[in-house]
């Protein structure tokens, strides 16, 4: 957990390509979750990502930023979807 309703997952060797494939996979899987509680269904569930790869002239503040920004541009328009930076 990275803040209150944030958390971050950090990939390894991993191309733009490959980060945003992932993320969409994510995205689509949590959409298709069927979350129950009191045997009652909870409704539907989605995430929202903000991608970005580590550029080592960057400071880890920087990097930060830029998926914040991307993820707030997920949410902005419309949610529930990946955006890169």
């Amino acid at each position: 957990r990275y803040g209150g309703d944030e958390f971050a997952v950090l990939l390894s060797k991993t191309q733009k390509e490959e980060l945003l494939l992932l993320s969409e996979s994510l995205v689509k899987k949590v959409r298709s979750l069927s979350v129950m509680h009191k045997n009652k269904p909870l409704g539907t569930m989605t995430i929202s990502c903000g991608c970005t790869l580590y550029n080592r002239a960057e400071s880890l503040e920087q990097f930060i930023k830029r998926a914040d920004q991307a993820l707030y541009h997920a949410k902005e328009q419309g949610r529930d979807q990946v955006r890169g930076s």
